[in-house]
């Protein structure tokens, strides 16, 4: 069904027909497993002239059906060839952004935040936080320790041996 279907992308003219095509083009591509390109042609049908109905049918099967089963390789292939003035690219580069912070791939989360930010797509907090972790950690270095002693008071002493003891395995002078 893909190799008759594919060539008539583009070439269709009523809107009812293109969303048939699309949309019977989506749902072999997905049968098949290829999710990549399922999403792909449903976002084509976002974007082309056919009813809000077929639409929002193409919207609910890109969410419900695909958008939970995808794998964060799938995620970085769907955001790498999707249009991202797309309305499907921001839910899925959210997701990939989930994926990468995830997996401690900061400057893939980066590099996704900073992308959604071009298109002004709003963050949710727990993405704003992820980003601005991820940012930070660009500046930060992981293998820096704080410690909270007491230097004074009745715990002065066990602050100020847990103070030499850092000092002492960081090979910093004790004073």
């Amino acid at each position: 069904a893909i190799t008759h279907l594919r060539p008539l992308v583009g070439r269709t003219v009523a809107p009812a027909d293109t969303a048939l095509l699309l949309r019977s083009l989506a749902q072999a591509q997905l049968a098949l497993g290829d999710r990549v390109a399922s999403v792909s042609s449903l976002d084509l049908m976002l974007r082309s002239n056919v009813t809000e109905d077929a639409k929002q049918a193409a919207r609910a099967l890109a969410v419900n059906s695909i958008l939970p089963q995808v794998s964060p390789e799938e995620l970085a292939r769907i955001t790498d060839t999707l249009d991202s003035r797309g309305s499907l690219w921001p839910l899925f580069a959210k997701r990939a952004l989930r994926a990468a912070y995830s997996a401690g791939d900061m400057d893939h989360v980066r590099g996704l935040a900073e992308q959604l930010r071009e298109h002004n797509v709003e963050f949710e907090d727990e993405l704003r936080t992820m980003a601005l972790r991820a940012e930070q950690s660009e500046t930060s270095d992981p293998r820096v320790i704080g410690a909270i002693l007491p230097l004074s008071g009745r715990a002065r002493a066990v602050g100020q041996d847990a103070l030499r003891g850092l000092m002492l395995a960081a090979g910093a002078p004790e004073d």
